[in-house]
């Protein structure tokens, strides 16, 4: 057995007017803004998860792009890796799965990482996002 639980998310991004925005959705236990992301179930490899979880949570769907890194935290006192991918949002579903637990809330890139400031590697890879993509 790994000594953390495996997930996977994904860093839902679009363009407008020039602009890069990513999608944050609100944590169902602390209400802060972070990623879609989830335990990768057996069967799923990460990239399916990141989907999967970005559909569920986000209510969003794209193409999934590069690998954008791992990040290492904490979960109720287990410790997780989360491997995330870039993804570029097509479609945003109104309603959404798990629109009546959370928000979702598009921000321009920078803010983003502002938003996510309790998680510093997050914040970095987020930044990072604007070179994975080009």
């Amino acid at each position: 057995m790994a000594d953390f639980l495996e997930q996977a998310g994904a860093v839902p991004y679009r363009w407008v007017e020039g602009q890069l925005q990513v999608l944050l959705v609100t944590s169902r236990s602390s209400g802060d803004w972070i990623v879609p992301k989830g335990m990768i179930d057996p069967g799923q490899n990460s990239q399916q998860t990141a989907l999967q979880e970005a559909y569920e949570e986000a209510g969003v769907r794209g193409e999934l792009g590069p690998h954008l890194g791992v990040v290492h935290g904490s979960k109720r006192g287990y410790p997780i890796r989360v491997e995330l991918f870039a993804l570029h949002v097509r479609q945003q579903l109104s309603p959404w799965m798990e629109q009546d637990f959370r928000r979702r809330k598009w921000f321009e890139a920078d803010l983003a990482a502002l938003q996510l400031a309790r998680d510093p590697a997050l914040a970095e890879l987020v930044k990072a996002l604007r070179q994975s993509i080009r």
